[in-house]
């Protein structure tokens, strides 16, 4: 078995798993595995595919940078959806791109698969520039080449590679569930004070707009996965404080309004006498009885 496919088939798995975890470790990793298909695929005879790894070194350099730096105010970036007029862009020059690099294959080199070779050299095109801005819908691309590459490398009698895209097929789907429910996190919470939404950095840790955030913002989002379905609960309202739970052996908590010593009407303020020596003072009584 060639050693140079072997390298290729560790260093693509490992990389796609770690595109899937948002990991910016997936970038230095995918370089090294895009000299090894160069190699592979030139002896191989596939030569848009060769082609295509010169463009992947050049992605992969952006994509490096637009993960850590690309975000709201040079912060990591979050995943995000592909905008209708993006789609619009991406499908005329994919069909566009197609359609010549068919013909060039089919007329200026030996290739025996010009349209499948074309066909999936566009995609993974369009496939790597949305991984690099962390577009959801890049998956889709993916998992739209993988399968054709799946049969063209059988075809090709690179058994190895073939299998690696099976595997490649199954990561894409782990790594499209995997951003969208960080991409439904981003959506549903809201990051405290109102200055972005929450995100997952490369490390695995929740920010908001570049800064990481407070463990109740998560929180939050955690109580509104874990409540039981079903109708809410009538939580009876008091006027001026809240309810409150009442514990056995607690007294409630309030506020006590004290009694002033002096008369709240006009008048003029009695004075303390003070007894005299030998005596008990006396308290006058409330309700005199009359006579």
């Amino acid at each position: 078995m060639d050693p140079v496919e072997i390298l290729g088939f560790v260093s693509g798995a490992l990389c796609v798993w770690l595109v899937a975890r948002q990991n910016v470790w997936n970038w230095p990793i995918g370089i090294a595995n895009n000299i090894t298909f160069l190699i592979l695929f030139w002896a191989a005879g596939i030569y848009a595919d060769a082609g295509l790894q010169v463009v992947y070194l050049v992605l992969a350099v952006y994509g490096w940078w637009a993960w850590l730096r690309g975000g709201h105010q040079h912060s990591t970036l979050g995943v995000s959806r592909t905008a209708t007029g993006q789609w619009v862009v991406l499908g005329v020059v994919g069909v566009a791109a197609t359609a010549v690099l068919t013909f060039l294959l089919d007329s200026v080199t030996d290739s025996t698969v010009p349209l499948p070779d074309a066909a999936t050299t566009v995609l993974s095109l369009l496939a790597t520039w949305g991984q690099a801005r962390k577009k959801l819908e890049s998956w889709w691309l993916w998992i739209a080449a993988d399968v054709i590459y799946v049969p063209l490398y059988a075809y090709k009698d690179l058994w190895l590679t073939a299998v690696l895209y099976v595997g490649f097929l199954a990561l894409c789907v782990y790594g499209l569930r995997s951003w969208l429910t960080s991409l439904r996190l981003t959506e549903l919470v809201p990051c405290p004070g109102g200055e972005g939404r929450l995100s997952v950095d490369p490390g695995g840790r929740w920010q908001g707009a570049g800064k990481p955030l407070v463990p109740g913002c998560t929180r939050a989002f955690r109580q509104r996965r874990q409540r039981p379905p079903g109708p809410r609960r009538n939580v009876p309202s008091s006027p001026g404080r809240g309810t409150r739970p009442r514990h056995p052996g607690r007294r409630p908590v309030g506020r006590r309004r004290r009694r002033s010593a002096t008369p709240a009407g006009p008048g003029p303020v009695p004075s303390a006498v003070a007894p005299a020596p030998g005596t008990t003072a006396t308290r006058p009584a409330r309700h005199p009885s009359p006579g």
